[in-house]
């Protein structure tokens, strides 16, 4: 059976991490404080707390947990539809979802505030996996964890950063983990949300 961590509980008691920058200096030297390699936050590189502190990214509104995101995938299309298209839509009495562009509801958010109304098509096993998941879906005593507001940042070492001089050029250049780029744009994402919020 499905069980997912409170990963919100986990997180809350974290360090926040609010700069996309590696380095606040051209020469690559000076690791930002609040950046993905801050050894405010993570310790000094190489050390055993380089190895062991986890940080956290503080989103501005919750979303699925990624791994609940994916079976909604298999549960409901329209679901996931809406939210990819950013479509209008409405929850009918029966618990399904019509999209069309006159409906009242939009977006994640909207979706998010009114998931308890939706009822997922149920297989005509009672004990088939499909029915279990839609069993632990639907408990309000499960929303804690399929709704997050933070992404965990784990420890540098297993993301790691090289910094690569040019033997020919008097110029550093930067090579890292990919994961980095996930947790970039994550960043970047929620400084421009706060810049659209002053403007509205």
């Amino acid at each position: 059976m499905l069980k997912l961590i409170n990963l919100d509980q986990i997180c809350q008691s974290l360090p926040e991490i609010t700069s996309p920058k590696f380095f606040i200096d051209s020469k690559m030297t000076k690791l930002d404080p609040d950046g993905l390699f801050s050894e405010v936050i993570f310790g000094p590189p190489n050390s055993k707390e380089w190895r062991t502190r986890y940080g956290k990214i503080t989103l501005k509104s919750r979303i699925f947990n990624p791994i609940i995101f994916r079976l909604l995938k298999r549960l409901n299309k329209k679901l996931i539809e809406a939210i990819n298209n950013y479509e209008r839509f409405d929850i009918l009495d029966d618990g399904s979802i019509h999209i069309h562009k006159d409906g009242k509801l939009r977006g994640l958010s909207d979706l998010i505030e009114n998931f308890d109304l939706i009822k997922f098509k149920q297989d005509p096993n009672s004990k088939s996996i499909r029915n279990k998941l839609i069993e632990y879906i639907s408990n309000k005593e499960n929303y804690d964890k399929i709704f997050i507001s933070y992404i965990l940042v784990i420890p540098p070492q297993f993301r790691p950063i090289y910094n690569l001089k040019d033997p020919n050029k008097d110029k550093n250049g930067l090579m890292y983990d990919e994961i980095n780029d996930y947790y970039i744009k994550l960043i970047k994402n929620v400084q421009h949300f706060q810049i659209y919020q002053i403007r509205h």
